[in-house]
């Protein structure tokens, strides 16, 4: 990282670049303390320091993007005030910097009951399975399993062109996911075109005995077979 060039016209139309490599600096061993599964963490912080070989090249500036990711990565495990602090060691022998990260975690926050803002009101069903969630760690895991719990439940009533905006509230170590939708028109079935390609006969029958009473039902783009219905 501490590499220098400089140039000079010695003469005879060229041009003479030197180059003084400086001193080779690398990320060495990193050790986690206050936190779980340190190698996820340890993957998280050497990430943004570019690669050289088989080691990671130490460029000061990376540091920082380092500790974001880790700090991302708490939250989605559901510690949302969770901080990280690094201490670089001197470098050693082989041009190494030893790195500790003191992760203080802080609460863990558990989901409680979303809100959800929509001109479209949510279904009893929807709400009793997302009240079962109450209680839950916030990781990104469930919150992205909430959100499409949604998602799937608007669009099994014939809203596929639905629009999610999520915020979060907290209270205490408790997160609440703040659903925004626009469930966008909705369609019903009206017909059922089918359309076959190339020389094999296909018994139209057949085909339509997998969707049976389709006719005048919401629309939905994978029906309860798992079959994908083209718009």
């Amino acid at each position: 990282p501490d590499a220098t060039v400089d140039w000079s016209l010695p003469g005879d139309d060229r041009i003479l670049l030197t180059v003084n490599e400086g001193v080779a600096k690398y990320v060495g061993t990193v050790t986690i303390i206050g936190a779980d599964k340190p190698e996820e963490l340890i993957e998280q912080f050497t990430a943004p320091f570019p690669e050289s070989g088989e080691r990671r090249a130490f460029v000061n500036s990376a540091v920082a993007g380092g500790l974001d990711r880790v700090r991302s990565l708490m939250e989605s495990r559901g510690y949302w005030q969770a901080s990280v602090t690094s201490t670089r060691g001197a470098r050693n022998a082989s041009g190494e910097f030893p790195f500790t990260l003191t992760v203080n975690k802080g609460p863990l926050y558990t989901l409680v009951p979303p809100k959800i803002d929509s001109p479209v009101k949510p279904t009893a069903n929807l709400l009793a399975r997302l009240k079962d969630q109450a209680g839950d760690t916030a990781s990104a895991e469930n919150i992205l399993s909430a959100r499409k719990t949604i998602d799937e439940d608007y669009r099994r009533r014939g809203y596929p062109d639905l629009n999610i905006e999520m915020a979060k509230e907290s209270d205490g170590s408790r997160l609440r996911l703040v659903f925004t939708i626009k469930p966008g028109q909705r369609f019903k079935v009206r017909s059922l075109n089918i359309k076959t390609h190339g020389p094999n006969k296909t018994n139209l029958s057949r085909v339509r005995n997998r969707f049976p009473d389709l006719i005048g039902k919401n629309f939905n783009e994978v029906d309860k077979t798992g079959d994908v219905i083209e718009r």
